[in-house]
């Protein structure tokens, strides 16, 4: 593949393969290990709530710092930070019993770097892929999680019906060291960067930026309300697996079929040679994810929900790629950390509110009926973006500068192609 011949996509592909290897155990061993200590959803969804939220919080900052400073380093620096509290957390669980305070404050600090490493990570793609191989880069990148998607669960359901989740999350901790080294090998010459200014300067100039491209904010939106569901789902689909299905072994079934469809899906667009991507075409892949929940409020057996959660697997994947290829192409370089932030920030703020409130609605509303509710509430958003105008435009023969209009003067976007830099310090590798 075209991409894979740039050395310095290898390292980052490689460095990215290694840590959402260990990412994808947590998911599995996190949610066993809360509910081991606790036996209560409530304190589930507080933890992995809390998680999120200072993820989200800290995205914003993260973008601006990402366009002002060696994205390479960040990340580098993001993964050495989550790595530290990966080690201490599996190392708590494993000679320890944490209180679940302890257990959130460390999920907190993950977020923190999670924020820092994500912006970056996306901008730093760019600068080392060619524009007309960064559709496939992408899908590699998308293809990598998948494939993490499908080994890390079943390896962490091993470990939690073994020798314990605290294992699998040290694991985790070292994937995360192992991705900070292939990141040191990394040599690209970057774009100069233009002084900088306030923060605050550069969080406007980055939201005049965003706000200028209607099918952006109309995608971030109904993104947010599919990931409101997205959340509750992480807390009831588990609680689902003890309660309607045969515990830990289900919820790790349904995750590794996600992931087989994942890659099915990332492979797919990494084979595409297409350099105009119809965004609305893209938005009904994110629909097949609504599945899954609703063949477990159907109470169907392990297979079908594991052929749903393929298919949920396969559309995100190639919907990611999509997406993201898109936005590399029409945001500056410059601007782009700061830009995809935004997106970061809106499109996963209610993520938390979703897995704070799921364990509560448990006890009073009954794990079918919210599978219902997020079945139907996805299926519902997706609908309403694909028709929308501004999400029609874009893609479509001569209509893309109407998706894109009245940009702000303050962004001082760059015409299409590699943007030409003003300013007197080089970002460093």
């Amino acid at each position: 593949m075209r991409a894979l011949r740039e050395r310095n996509f290898r390292l980052l592909f490689l460095g990215q393969a290694t840590s959402a290897l260990g990412d994808r155990f947590v998911p599995v061993a996190l949610v066993f290990a809360v509910l081991r200590l606790s036996h209560s959803a409530a304190d589930l969804g507080y933890v992995l709530g809390t998680q999120a939220l200072a993820q989200v919080a800290f995205y914003l900052v993260g973008g601006v710092i990402a366009d002002r400073f060696s994205r390479r380093r960040l990340m580098m620096g993001a993964d050495a930070f989550r790595g530290t509290g990966e080690l201490i957390l599996g190392a708590s669980l494993i000679t320890l019993h944490p209180p679940i305070a302890f257990v959130a404050v460390l999920g907190a600090a993950q977020g923190l770097g999670g924020a820092i490493f994500a912006p970056a990570a996306s901008g730093l793609t760019a600068n080392v892929v060619p524009k007309e191989n960064l559709h496939q880069a992408n899908a590699l990148i998308q293809t990598n999680y998948a494939v993490a998607a499908v080994v890390g669960p079943a390896v962490a359901g091993v470990c939690v019906l073994t020798i314990g989740a605290g294992w699998a999350i040290l694991a985790d901790g070292v994937t995360f060291l192992v991705n900070v080294v292939a990141l040191s090998f990394i040599n690209a010459e970057m774009p100069k960067r233009a002084k900088t200014t306030s923060m605050l300067t550069d969080l406007r100039v980055g939201w005049a930026e965003f706000s200028s491209r209607t099918w952006f904010r109309t995608l971030v939106i109904g993104a947010s309300f599919f990931n409101l569901l997205y959340g509750a789902y992480a807390v009831i689909g588990p609680v689902a697996s003890l309660r309607l299905y045969s515990g830990p072994a289900m919820w790790a079934t349904a995750s590794s079929a996600a992931g087989f469809g994942a890659i099915a899906g990332g492979l797919v667009v990494s084979a595409l040679k297409s350099r105009q991507w119809r965004l609305a075409a893209a938005v009904p892949l994110i629909g097949l994810y609504a599945l899954a929940p609703l063949l477990m409020a159907l109470h169907l057996d392990i297979a079908a929900v594991a052929v749903a959660a393929a298919l949920g697997g396969a559309g995100m994947t190639a919907f990611g790629a999509i997406w993201m290829t898109i936005v590399q192409q029409h945001v500056p370089e410059h601007l782009l950390s700061r830009v995809i932030s935004y997106d970061f920030f809106g499109s996963l703020a209610s993520l938390p509110i979703g897995l704070a409130i799921a364990g509560s609605l448990i006890p009073v509303v009954g794990v079918k009926p919210l599978l219902w509710a997020v079945a139907a509430v996805q299926l519902a958003t997706i609908g309403v973006l694909a028709f929308s105008p501004s999400v029609q435009a874009v893609g479509r023969a001569g209509a893309e500068s109407a998706g894109a209009g009245a940009e702000s003067a303050e962004a001082a976007p760059d015409p299409p192609g590699p943007p030409v830099r003003t300013g007197h310090d080089t970002e460093e590798t």
